[in-house]
Protein backbone atom coordinates (compact mmCIF):
# COMPACT_ATOMS: atom_id res chain seq x y z
CA UNK A 1 0.00 0.00 0.00
CA UNK A 2 1.49 3.04 -1.22
CA UNK A 3 1.32 6.48 1.13
CA UNK A 4 0.47 9.70 0.00
CA UNK A 5 2.85 12.29 1.21
CA UNK A 6 0.20 13.90 3.29
CA UNK A 7 -1.00 11.07 4.89
CA UNK A 8 2.95 9.86 5.59
CA UNK A 9 3.41 13.29 7.59
CA UNK A 10 -0.12 12.99 9.47
CA UNK A 11 0.48 9.98 10.37
CA UNK A 12 4.41 11.19 11.88
CA UNK A 13 2.18 13.74 13.78
CA UNK A 14 -0.13 10.95 14.96
CA UNK A 15 2.91 8.57 16.33
CA UNK A 16 3.91 11.54 17.84
CA UNK A 17 0.24 12.16 19.78
CA UNK A 18 0.76 8.51 21.10
CA UNK A 19 4.21 9.22 22.06
CA UNK A 20 2.84 11.94 24.22
CA UNK A 21 0.02 9.85 25.60
CA UNK A 22 2.83 7.57 26.75
CA UNK A 23 4.98 9.63 28.26
CA UNK A 24 2.30 11.56 29.70
CA UNK A 25 0.62 8.33 31.60
CA UNK A 26 3.62 6.48 32.23
CA UNK A 27 4.74 8.95 34.90
CA UNK A 28 1.09 8.12 36.93
CA UNK A 29 1.36 5.51 39.20
CA UNK A 30 -0.68 2.62 39.92
CA UNK A 31 -0.73 3.15 43.83
CA UNK A 32 -1.80 6.51 42.99
CA UNK A 33 -5.21 5.45 40.85
CA UNK A 34 -5.29 2.79 43.05
CA UNK A 35 -5.81 4.92 46.11
CA UNK A 36 -8.27 7.08 44.18
CA UNK A 37 -10.54 4.46 43.09
CA UNK A 38 -11.25 2.98 46.53
CA UNK A 39 -11.74 6.52 48.20
CA UNK A 40 -14.18 7.46 45.28
CA UNK A 41 -17.96 7.16 45.13
CA UNK A 42 -18.86 7.63 42.06
CA UNK A 43 -15.80 5.16 40.60
CA UNK A 44 -17.07 2.46 42.96
CA UNK A 45 -20.33 2.52 41.16
CA UNK A 46 -18.57 2.45 37.57
CA UNK A 47 -17.03 -1.12 39.47
CA UNK A 48 -19.79 -2.56 40.38
CA UNK A 49 -21.70 -1.75 37.18
CA UNK A 50 -18.90 -3.39 34.95
CA UNK A 51 -19.14 -6.58 37.25
CA UNK A 52 -22.92 -6.87 36.38
CA UNK A 53 -24.12 -5.19 40.07
CA UNK A 54 -26.13 -1.92 40.27
CA UNK A 55 -26.30 -0.21 44.31
CA UNK A 56 -29.89 0.85 44.94
CA UNK A 57 -28.72 3.98 46.13
CA UNK A 58 -26.81 5.15 43.26
CA UNK A 59 -29.94 5.02 40.93
CA UNK A 60 -29.56 7.75 39.43
CA UNK A 61 -26.25 6.80 37.58
CA UNK A 62 -27.78 3.65 36.22
CA UNK A 63 -28.15 5.07 32.90
CA UNK A 64 -24.44 5.34 32.28
CA UNK A 65 -24.23 1.92 30.73
CA UNK A 66 -21.75 2.00 28.13
CA UNK A 67 -18.45 2.62 29.67
CA UNK A 68 -18.94 0.00 32.40
CA UNK A 69 -20.49 -2.22 29.92
CA UNK A 70 -17.27 -1.97 27.54
CA UNK A 71 -15.08 -2.60 30.74
CA UNK A 72 -17.34 -5.44 31.17
CA UNK A 73 -15.71 -7.54 28.03
CA UNK A 74 -12.27 -7.02 28.54
CA UNK A 75 -9.87 -9.51 29.87
CA UNK A 76 -7.93 -7.76 32.56
CA UNK A 77 -7.68 -6.70 36.65
CA UNK A 78 -11.03 -4.47 36.31
CA UNK A 79 -9.06 -0.78 37.50
CA UNK A 80 -6.99 -2.14 33.93
CA UNK A 81 -9.79 -2.22 32.15
CA UNK A 82 -11.05 1.09 32.82
CA UNK A 83 -7.47 2.53 32.22
CA UNK A 84 -7.29 0.68 28.62
CA UNK A 85 -10.34 1.50 28.11
CA UNK A 86 -10.46 5.58 28.76
CA UNK A 87 -7.11 5.64 27.33
CA UNK A 88 -8.08 4.15 24.43
CA UNK A 89 -10.82 6.84 23.81
CA UNK A 90 -8.45 9.86 25.10
CA UNK A 91 -5.66 8.78 22.48
CA UNK A 92 -8.91 8.56 19.67
CA UNK A 93 -10.19 11.92 20.98
CA UNK A 94 -6.80 13.66 20.00
CA UNK A 95 -6.66 11.99 16.85
CA UNK A 96 -10.17 13.64 16.00
CA UNK A 97 -8.75 16.61 17.34
CA UNK A 98 -5.52 17.02 15.34
CA UNK A 99 -7.69 16.58 12.13
CA UNK A 100 -10.67 18.75 13.32
CA UNK A 101 -8.13 21.58 13.96
CA UNK A 102 -6.98 20.93 10.33
CA UNK A 103 -9.81 21.12 8.90
CA UNK A 104 -10.26 24.56 10.78
CA UNK A 105 -6.84 25.81 8.60
CA UNK A 106 -4.14 25.36 11.22
CA UNK A 107 -1.22 23.64 9.99
CA UNK A 108 0.26 20.14 11.33
CA UNK A 109 2.32 21.70 14.06
CA UNK A 110 0.04 23.96 15.08
CA UNK A 111 -2.62 21.58 15.37
CA UNK A 112 -0.18 18.99 17.30
CA UNK A 113 0.11 22.24 19.64
CA UNK A 114 -3.10 21.75 20.08
CA UNK A 115 -3.13 18.48 20.89
CA UNK A 116 -0.55 19.08 23.27
CA UNK A 117 -2.36 21.64 25.23
CA UNK A 118 -5.19 19.24 25.57
CA UNK A 119 -2.80 16.47 26.66
CA UNK A 120 -1.29 18.80 28.82
CA UNK A 121 -3.79 19.25 31.06
CA UNK A 122 -4.18 17.98 34.42
CA UNK A 123 -7.71 17.37 33.78
CA UNK A 124 -6.80 14.94 30.96
CA UNK A 125 -5.22 13.19 33.44
CA UNK A 126 -8.77 12.14 35.42
CA UNK A 127 -10.25 10.97 32.47
CA UNK A 128 -8.38 8.05 32.13
CA UNK A 129 -9.30 7.15 35.96
CA UNK A 130 -12.30 4.99 36.39
CA UNK A 131 -14.56 7.43 35.18
CA UNK A 132 -16.94 7.65 32.10
CA UNK A 133 -15.85 11.17 30.88
CA UNK A 134 -13.53 9.54 27.84
CA UNK A 135 -15.87 8.54 25.82
CA UNK A 136 -18.23 11.53 26.10
CA UNK A 137 -15.25 13.54 25.50
CA UNK A 138 -14.53 11.71 22.24
CA UNK A 139 -18.23 11.76 21.38
CA UNK A 140 -18.20 15.87 21.57
CA UNK A 141 -15.04 15.86 19.66
CA UNK A 142 -16.48 13.74 17.05
CA UNK A 143 -19.83 15.59 16.47
CA UNK A 144 -17.79 18.98 16.38
CA UNK A 145 -15.89 17.55 13.67
CA UNK A 146 -19.01 15.51 11.82
CA UNK A 147 -20.81 19.18 11.79
CA UNK A 148 -17.55 20.71 10.62
CA UNK A 149 -17.35 18.44 7.42
CA UNK A 150 -20.77 18.77 6.83
CA UNK A 151 -21.89 15.03 8.00
CA UNK A 152 -25.73 13.30 7.50
CA UNK A 153 -27.60 14.61 10.21
CA UNK A 154 -28.12 10.80 10.98
CA UNK A 155 -24.77 10.69 11.91
CA UNK A 156 -25.54 13.41 14.54
CA UNK A 157 -28.00 11.82 15.85
CA UNK A 158 -26.28 8.64 16.53
CA UNK A 159 -23.54 9.85 18.22
CA UNK A 160 -26.05 11.54 20.42
CA UNK A 161 -27.76 8.80 21.26
CA UNK A 162 -24.50 6.96 22.24
CA UNK A 163 -23.77 9.79 24.10
CA UNK A 164 -26.61 9.32 25.98
CA UNK A 165 -25.95 5.85 26.75
CA UNK A 166 -22.82 6.93 28.75
CA UNK A 167 -23.33 10.76 30.04
CA UNK A 168 -26.08 13.37 29.83
CA UNK A 169 -23.35 16.19 29.32
CA UNK A 170 -23.91 14.77 25.53
CA UNK A 171 -26.66 17.70 25.74
CA UNK A 172 -24.23 20.31 24.69
CA UNK A 173 -23.87 18.77 21.64
CA UNK A 174 -26.98 19.87 20.40
CA UNK A 175 -27.11 23.20 22.05
CA UNK A 176 -24.03 23.46 19.48
CA UNK A 177 -25.79 22.30 16.81
CA UNK A 178 -28.47 25.10 17.06
CA UNK A 179 -25.64 27.74 17.43
CA UNK A 180 -24.42 26.61 14.19
CA UNK A 181 -27.31 26.01 12.30
CA UNK A 182 -29.91 27.97 13.76
CA UNK A 183 -32.68 24.86 12.92
CA UNK A 184 -35.07 24.61 16.03
CA UNK A 185 -36.68 21.35 14.91
CA UNK A 186 -34.06 19.30 14.46
CA UNK A 187 -32.01 20.61 17.31
CA UNK A 188 -35.38 19.95 19.14
CA UNK A 189 -34.91 16.11 17.78
CA UNK A 190 -31.31 15.70 19.18
CA UNK A 191 -32.51 16.72 22.65
CA UNK A 192 -35.59 14.33 22.44
CA UNK A 193 -33.33 11.20 21.34
CA UNK A 194 -30.90 11.75 24.43
CA UNK A 195 -33.51 12.50 27.00
CA UNK A 196 -35.81 9.54 25.65
CA UNK A 197 -32.80 7.19 25.86
CA UNK A 198 -32.12 8.23 29.39
CA UNK A 199 -35.19 7.93 30.51
CA UNK A 200 -35.66 4.20 28.00
CA UNK A 201 -32.25 3.02 30.33
CA UNK A 202 -33.31 4.22 33.63
CA UNK A 203 -36.99 2.79 33.29
CA UNK A 204 -35.78 -0.21 32.09
CA UNK A 205 -33.00 -0.29 35.07
CA UNK A 206 -35.26 0.86 37.82
CA UNK A 207 -35.70 4.32 39.62
CA UNK A 208 -36.67 7.41 37.70
CA UNK A 209 -34.38 9.83 38.67
CA UNK A 210 -32.31 10.53 36.32
CA UNK A 211 -29.57 12.33 39.09
CA UNK A 212 -27.14 14.86 37.00
CA UNK A 213 -27.26 18.42 37.63
CA UNK A 214 -28.53 19.73 34.09
CA UNK A 215 -31.63 18.07 35.14
CA UNK A 216 -32.01 18.85 38.53
CA UNK A 217 -29.66 19.63 41.37
CA UNK A 218 -30.62 17.29 45.16
CA UNK A 219 -30.35 19.75 48.47
CA UNK A 220 -26.98 18.20 49.15
CA UNK A 221 -25.04 19.10 46.11
CA UNK A 222 -26.68 22.24 44.60
CA UNK A 223 -23.87 24.24 43.04
CA UNK A 224 -21.21 22.17 44.68
CA UNK A 225 -18.79 23.19 42.74
CA UNK A 226 -19.21 26.63 43.27
CA UNK A 227 -19.42 26.19 47.29
CA UNK A 228 -15.80 25.03 46.84
CA UNK A 229 -14.42 27.82 44.46
CA UNK A 230 -15.78 30.17 47.00
CA UNK A 231 -15.05 28.32 50.45
CA UNK A 232 -11.52 26.80 49.17
CA UNK A 233 -9.47 29.94 47.66
CA UNK A 234 -6.99 27.59 46.69
CA UNK A 235 -9.01 25.80 44.20
CA UNK A 236 -9.93 29.16 42.22
CA UNK A 237 -6.17 29.73 42.10
CA UNK A 238 -4.87 26.30 40.96
CA UNK A 239 -8.20 26.65 38.06
CA UNK A 240 -6.78 29.96 37.22
CA UNK A 241 -3.22 28.78 37.18
CA UNK A 242 -4.48 25.43 35.03
CA UNK A 243 -6.52 27.45 32.13
CA UNK A 244 -5.15 31.02 32.59
CA UNK A 245 -3.47 31.45 29.47
CA UNK A 246 -6.13 28.78 27.39
CA UNK A 247 -8.76 31.84 28.28
CA UNK A 248 -6.74 34.49 27.63
CA UNK A 249 -4.94 33.60 24.42
CA UNK A 250 -8.92 32.35 23.35
CA UNK A 251 -10.65 36.12 24.19
CA UNK A 252 -7.86 38.21 22.97
CA UNK A 253 -8.07 36.18 19.81
CA UNK A 254 -11.85 35.58 19.43
CA UNK A 255 -12.55 38.11 16.93
CA UNK A 256 -10.12 36.60 14.41
CA UNK A 257 -11.09 32.97 15.28
CA UNK A 258 -12.91 30.53 12.67
CA UNK A 259 -16.63 31.31 12.24
CA UNK A 260 -16.86 27.91 13.36
CA UNK A 261 -15.65 28.18 16.23
CA UNK A 262 -16.70 31.77 17.21
CA UNK A 263 -20.46 31.01 16.93
CA UNK A 264 -20.07 28.20 19.64
CA UNK A 265 -18.47 30.59 22.24
CA UNK A 266 -21.96 31.10 23.65
CA UNK A 267 -22.03 27.12 24.61
CA UNK A 268 -19.17 27.98 27.19
CA UNK A 269 -21.80 29.32 29.46
CA UNK A 270 -23.99 26.22 29.20
CA UNK A 271 -20.47 24.07 30.53
CA UNK A 272 -19.45 26.75 32.81
CA UNK A 273 -22.82 26.44 34.21
CA UNK A 274 -22.59 22.77 34.76
CA UNK A 275 -18.80 23.85 36.02
CA UNK A 276 -20.68 25.29 38.96
CA UNK A 277 -23.63 23.35 39.35
CA UNK A 278 -21.89 19.94 39.25
CA UNK A 279 -19.20 18.14 41.72
CA UNK A 280 -16.15 18.71 39.73
CA UNK A 281 -14.29 21.81 39.60
CA UNK A 282 -12.17 20.66 36.38
CA UNK A 283 -13.01 18.26 34.89
CA UNK A 284 -16.18 19.54 33.14
CA UNK A 285 -14.17 22.64 31.28
CA UNK A 286 -12.72 20.06 29.32
CA UNK A 287 -15.73 20.47 27.41
CA UNK A 288 -14.83 23.31 25.98
CA UNK A 289 -11.77 22.46 24.84
CA UNK A 290 -12.87 21.98 21.13
CA UNK A 291 -13.68 25.81 21.49
CA UNK A 292 -11.25 27.16 23.46
CA UNK A 293 -7.95 26.07 22.23
CA UNK A 294 -8.65 26.84 18.37
CA UNK A 295 -9.36 30.47 19.29
CA UNK A 296 -5.96 30.19 21.12
CA UNK A 297 -4.03 28.87 18.56
CA UNK A 298 -4.69 31.70 16.69
CA UNK A 299 -2.35 33.71 18.35
CA UNK A 300 0.76 30.93 17.11
CA UNK A 301 -0.95 31.20 13.70
CA UNK A 302 -1.16 35.11 13.72
CA UNK A 303 2.91 35.24 14.76
CA UNK A 304 3.76 32.42 11.66
CA UNK A 305 1.75 34.71 9.07
CA UNK A 306 3.74 38.01 10.56
CA UNK A 307 7.09 36.23 10.39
Amino acid sequence: MILSKELKKDLIIIILILGACATLWSGISYRFYHQYWEESWDSKTYIEMSQGKLLQENTNMKYRILTPLLVKFLPFNVHINFFILNSFFVISTTIVFFYYLKKLGFSRIIAFIGVLLFLLNPSTHYLVWVKADAISIFLQTLFFYLMLINAHFMWLCLVCVIGALNKIQILFCPVFYFLQKKKLVRTGLLIALIIITVYLIKFNLGGTEVGDPIFYANLKDNWFGLRMLLTRPYYLLIVIIIYSSIWIFALKNYKIAPRFVKKAFPLIFLILAQLFIGNSVFRYMLYAYNILIPSALMEIKTLEKNR
